[in-house]
């Protein structure tokens, strides 16, 4: 499957692969720009430590930008494994604290390169409605609707009648070797106001 457009946005978590098995999943949607969320770009898994992970993605032809200005501060992450109440609260706690004008900057620069390719934004979590990803990528689309661009969001269904279980926009849609990808949010030149 390739997703090779001029530009689009998804959600990526690697929870539950392996760095192999995770680039050939890029490499086959075609992803330019992987955007690294974490705080703190460590990891437990092998080769998806900041260095490693920067290193693969670049020999397999993609960029790789780690963005601490966007990354969920540790007290605040248990909150988006909590109940309904406890994740709502970690959701605005987050929106917060992305508030300040190096994340708005983070932001812009996610929308620059999702307009010249397929720009992923990554985090550990496998589900994008329990990560602050997903607020990310929400205020990456605000952005580019200011700016008059019109984002399309697509899934991947292989049979129609598995339409019904297709997720809303920006949530999980996909994973495939374990790798989570939620819904493309693709650009198409046409719409946009340059």
């Amino acid at each position: 499957m390739d997703l090779r457009q001029p530009g689009g946005i998804i959600g990526v978590g690697y929870q539950g692969t392996d760095l192999d098995t995770f680039v050939q999943r890029m490499l086959a949607y075609g992803l330019r720009t992987m955007i690294d969320v974490r705080l703190t770009p460590i990891s437990r898994k092998p080769g998806f430590s900041k260095r490693r992970l920067a290193e693969v993605l670049a020999e397999n032809g993609m960029e790789y930008l780690h963005l601490p200005a966007l990354g969920n501060p540790k007290w605040n992450r248990a909150g988006f494994a909590g109940t309904p109440a406890e994740l709502d609260k970690a959701r605005a706690v987050y929106v917060e604290q992305i508030s300040g004008d190096q994340a708005r900057e983070a932001i812009e620069l996610i929308a620059d390169k999702a307009h010249s390719g397929l720009t992923g934004v990554l985090c550990f979590e496998a589900d994008e409605r329990r990560c602050h990803r997903q607020l990310v990528l929400a205020q990456v689309l605000d952005r580019l609707a200011a700016s008059g661009i019109d984002a399309v969001s697509t899934t991947r269904i292989e049979d129609p009648e598995d339409a019904e279980d297709v997720l809303p926009l920006g949530l999980i849609a996909d994973v495939e070797d374990g790798v989570a990808v939620g819904g493309t949010h693709l650009f198409q030149p046409a719409l946009a106001k340059l």
